[in-house]
């Protein structure tokens, strides 16, 4: 072979094995950026912690699932007391225990489709389903937490969480608003100690109408009834705290009495009471069974009538907190319905026992009166 064509196929073959070496080590490249790009991709939408898709993923998820039309619902979730867990465990342990509820959540069964991180302690399930359906999925997920404890630092940790739920309605309602529907449930489920709370879309409650000043008409006064509210009042709210255990059998007395003891309203208006405890101030601050026959600590004495003192506010207790405000003042009743509101008051309180609650809180402002539910004991009061 000529001399000349030997180089020209020799320069001709380093060529190509420099083509392929080339070719070898863009491919390598562009492999090595694929995978980079598909994990900066997963990154940012993925929880780096615990694995779970992150706020960012769940919003683009729930847009897609909605844009279907077919029902779906969300549920937001929130730990209770977890600051409590960092406190004790410390953050190693905090993360810890957030690693293992995202792992419960992230097996939930169908009808949930998603299991999302937001931030913190704070948890999104996208659920397909009605509102029905999609409650019984989000009370699921509360005994999947419930039911049994963690296991931090090699100790069990009971965990339970605040679950607020809403339907997704609508392809064009934006999903941050369907997030704050559910933000708003998920705090009257943590304040009301419901566990789970349903909050339905177009279903709005009025305000409540302040309540007027109520005597009680059927017990001698115990105070100066001259003294007025403008007097005395308030510059905050004030908590009542009665105990839970003895609350209930009341409660329980109340609900299940033949006949009820109509409040002042009622009477006004004659309608029946469904079933309530009576809240009175007289000798001391009081809930009394408005259920009739009475419940009798003797049943020898018809006035033996059981009561539950407010903690500080026992029989010759002088404190007047009450007095300064309009639904309570020197001697009155009002009545805590049981049977009615979202959840009835009933509910709560036999919710509550097994929860580790151990007191039902009246938080008293100047015309209105709320409940809620707590585990921690009332600041420290005389005359209890």
């Amino acid at each position: 072979m000529p001399a000349t064509l030997t180089a020209v196929l020799t320069a001709v073959a380093a060529a190509l094995a420099g083509a392929v070496t080339a070719a070898a080590v863009l491919g390598a490249r562009l492999a090595r950026a694929h995978r980079e790009l598909r994990t900066a991709r997963r990154l940012l939408n993925q929880d780096p912690l615990t694995g779970l898709p992150n706020r960012r993923a769940a919003l683009a998820h729930l847009d897609a699932a909605r844009q279907v039309r077919r029902p779906i619902a969300v549920a937001l979730l929130d730990l209770d007391r977890f600051k409590d867990v960092n406190e004790r465990f410390g953050h190693a342990g905090g993360d810890a225990a957030l690693r293992q509820v995202s792992a419960r959540l992230a097996a939930l069964p169908a009808p949930v489709r998603l299991a999302a991180r937001l931030h913190g302690d704070e948890f999104l399930l996208v659920i397909d389903g009605d509102a029905a359906e999609a409650e019984a999925a989000a009370r699921t997920a509360w005994r999947t937490l419930a039911a049994t404890p963690l296991e931090v630092a090699g100790q069990p940790l009971a965990l339970t969480a605040s679950i607020g739920v809403t339907t997704a309605v609508g392809a064009t309602t934006a999903a941050d608003d369907v997030l704050a529907a559910a933000d708003h449930a998920m705090y009257q489920a943590k304040t009301r100690g419901t566990g789970v709370h349903l909050h339905t879309p177009g279903r709005h409650r009025p305000a409540p109408a302040p309540r007027p000043r109520r005597q009680h008409r059927d017990r001698p006064r115990a105070g100066n009834p001259s003294a007025s509210s403008e007097q005395r009042t308030p510059a905050v709210a004030t908590d009542l705290y009665f105990p839970l255990e003895p609350t209930l059998r009341l409660a329980e007395h109340a609900v299940a009495a033949a006949t009820h003891e109509q409040s002042f309203t009622e009477h006004e208006g004659g309608v029946a009471c469904p079933g309530a405890l009576v809240w009175v101030a007289d000798d001391g601050t009081y809930l009394m069974s408005g259920g009739s026959p009475p419940l009798l600590a003797d049943p020898d004495d018809p006035t033996s009538n059981v009561v539950v003192h407010a903690h500080g506010y026992g029989p010759g207790s002088d404190r007047d907190l009450l007095g300064a405000t309009d639904v309570g003042f020197d001697d009155f009743a009002e009545h805590l319905h049981l049977t009615v509101g979202d959840p009835p008051l009933i509910d709560m309180l036999h919710a509550a026992m097994p929860r580790g609650y151990r007191w039902l809180v009246l938080r008293v402002h100047r015309d209105t009166v709320t409940t809620r539910l707590s585990r921690t004991d009332p600041p420290q009061a005389t005359g209890s």
